[in-house]
């Protein structure tokens, strides 16, 4: 039997998402379920952050007013950025100069929100790729009292359990890695799921990044110089279905920021460097190996 479930409360916050099914479910299902997941992880990991959300927010909203939907959008959001003025909503977003990659990441996720551009896979997109599934309802039961966070899936034969008892001793940010670690599991076996053939993609964004720094002017240069019909012609070829071309798209993009060095999300990686002492949990019954 397929089933995903997600399950988590932390104070005032409560999410719950879940897919059952007797008998063989479509990608469409899963992939919908998968998405309202990782949207609400996402969110919650960035009001975890430490990030003045409201301020980095309100100027991606202007950055972006009036553009439309498509990298060269982005392109021209990014080069309208003076490095001073940002590094100056940066450091004014946050309380302690360790955390301004979380704000440098929120400003960019919220940007590209503002924009409507996708860079992973979400329920617009995938509604859009599968009609049938708009508007199904995946909410689980919720919480039950106490504060906790259990994810748990099982579709064909991918497995994977992630589980943390949450008490007074826990330190937000370990929520957030927790958090963090999850809309990671599901961002990689949803392209999968797409049929996106990721090797393929992520090998074309390296080589595009390939002897580029990490820079602003970098990454809106590559957006800019994208040739429409030459991408989408690839787009087309790294998918199993051409209607699920827009994921083959999303991944591009987000391989292509991640290979110059950007950040559009809480990572893991990132709360470990900020935060030395970080504690991520194992599922019941794993042990380290030796």
């Amino acid at each position: 039997m397929d089933e995903i479930a997600f399950k988590a409360g932390y104070g005032e916050w409560k999410a719950s998402e879940r897919l059952e099914a007797a008998g063989e479910t479509g990608p469409g299902e899963a992939l919908l379920v998968l998405a309202r997941i990782r949207e609400a992880v996402s969110a919650e990991a960035f009001r975890l952050s430490g990030v003045d959300l409201a301020r980095v927010s309100a100027e991606a909203k202007r950055v972006a007013a009036g553009m439309p939907p498509d990298c060269h959008s982005i392109a021209r959001a990014l080069s309208s950025l003076k490095p001073s003025g940002f590094k100056a909503l940066v450091a004014s977003s946050v309380k302690e100069g360790r955390l301004a990659p979380l704000a440098e990441a929120c400003f960019y996720n919220s940007l590209l929100s503002e924009l409507d551009f996708d860079f992973v896979v979400s329920a617009d997109l995938v509604e859009r790729a599968y009609p049938a599934v708009k508007g199904m309802k995946t909410a689980g039961p919720g919480p039950s009292d106490g504060d906790g966070i259990a994810f748990s899936a099982k579709y064909g034969d991918w497995i994977s359990i992630k589980k943390m008892s949450i008490d007074g001793k826990v330190p937000a940010y370990e929520v957030a890695a927790m958090l963090a670690s999850i809309r990671e599991t599901v961002d990689k076996k949803a392209f999968q799921l797409a049929g996106v053939k990721t090797d393929l993609v992520e090998a074309r964004a390296a080589a595009l990044a390939k002897g580029r720094r990490k820079a602003l002017g970098s990454l809106a240069e590559l957006f800019s110089s994208m040739n429409a019909g030459d991408m989408q012609a690839f787009f087309a070829t790294a998918v199993a279905e051409p209607k699920n071309a827009n994921f083959a798209e999303a991944c591009f993009f987000k391989a292509l920021s991640s290979a110059i060095g950007f950040d559009f999300e809480v990572r893991l990686e990132t709360l470990k460097k900020i935060h030395p002492d970080l504690k991520t949990p194992m599922p019941k019954g794993r042990k380290p190996k030796k």
